[in-house]
C-alpha cells in the first residue's frame, strides 16, 4: 500500500508521466497534492495484467499479483477518472474467460497491447500495469557485432503460458512464449510516441524491468534509492511462497 501511495503522489504532479523503472521519482513522497481528473483528456485506457503463476512451480508463484490489479484499478477509477469500461484486466484465475487470461497471445500477439494504443488520440492517457515475472535472455549480436543493451541481455515479460508446471531439460520457462523488450517497444511505445501529447504510463512490478520498454534513459539513482528507502519498511515479498 505504501508503494501505491508513493506512485499516487508521483502521478499527481502531471497525469501519467512516462514512468517505468527508468523514470525518476519525486523524492518528496509525502507531499500532499490535489488531482482534478476533469482537467485532463477524456480519453483514458488501461490494461492491468496480474499473473500469480498458480499452475507453475511453487517457487515461481507471485502471491500478490491479483491484489496489485485490484488496487490499481481502484486507484485509476477513484482518483484519475477512468471508467470501468476503460480498463481491461488480464489475470490467471480459473474463473476468468480464456480471452482474458494473460497468455502471450492475449497480451501481445493479437490483442490487448495492440488494442490499447489502436487509434490513440492526442492528449490521451494510456496506462499499463504488469505484475508478475520478467526474465533476461542473451541479446542476439547484430550484423556489425554491436549490442543495443549494455549488458547484452534483453528483458522479457513472462506470460502465464511461458511457465511449465514441471521442470524440463530447459527449466520451467518456455523462451518461445516470452515477450521481449523490443517487441513491447514496437507494440506499445512507438505508437504512443507518434501521437502528439498522448501520454503512456507503465508500472512493471517485476524483476529486470529497467529497460523492458526498450527505452534507454539516464536515471538519477539517488532518487530511486529514496523511493526504495521509503517503501522498504512496509514492503512484503509477495513473490515468496507461503
Amino acid at each position: 500500500m505504501q508503494f501505491l501511495s508513493a506512485i499516487t503522489q508521483d502521478f499527481s504532479g502531471a497525469l501519467f508521466p512516462l514512468v517505468s523503472s527508468q523514470a525518476c521519482t519525486d523524492p518528496q513522497l509525502n507531499t500532499e497534492r490535489q488531482v482534478n481528473p476533469d482537467a485532463f483528456s477524456p480519453v483514458r485506457r488501461a490494461v492491468l495484467i496480474g499473473i500469480k503463476y498458480a499452475h507453475g512451480p511453487r517457487s515461481m508463484r507471485v502471491l500478490g499479483a491479483h491484489e496489485d490489479v485490484r488496487l490499481t484499478k481502484g486507484l485509476l477509477t477513484k482518483s484519475y477518472g477512468f471508467r470501468q469500461e476503460d480498463i481491461t484486466i488480464l489475470m490467471d484465475d480459473d474463473e476468468v474467460d480464456d480471452m482474458f487470461k494473460p497468455t502471450r497471445e492475449n497480451i501481445a500477439r493479437t490483442r490487448e497491447l495492440r488494442a490499447l494504443v489502436h487509434g490513440a488520440e492526442p492528449g490521451g492517457a494510456y496506462f499499463v500495469l504488469f505484475s508478475g515475472h520478467c526474465e533476461q535472455l542473451q541479446e542476439p549480436e547484430s550484423e556489425t557485432g554491436e549490442y543495443e543493451e549494455e549488458d547484452h541481455l534483453n528483458e522479457c515479460l513472462v506470460p502465464m503460458n511461458a511457465v511449465h508446471q514441471q521442470e524440463s531439460e530447459v527449466g520451467y520457462i518456455d523462451k518461445n512464449n516470452l515477450i521481449v523488450d523490443d517487441e513491447i517497444k514496437t507494440l506499445l511505445v512507438d505508437p504512443i510516441a507518434a501521437v502528439p501529447k498522448a501520454r503512456l504510463t507503465t508500472l512493471f512490478d517485476c524483476c529486470h524491468s529497467c529497460t523492458v520498454l526498450g527505452i534507454f534513459a539516464i536515471t538519477d539513482v539517488t532518487e530511486l534509492t529514496t523511493l526504495k528507502a521509503n517503501t522498504a519498511a512496509s514492503a512484503e515479498d509477495v513473490g515468496s511462497p507461503s
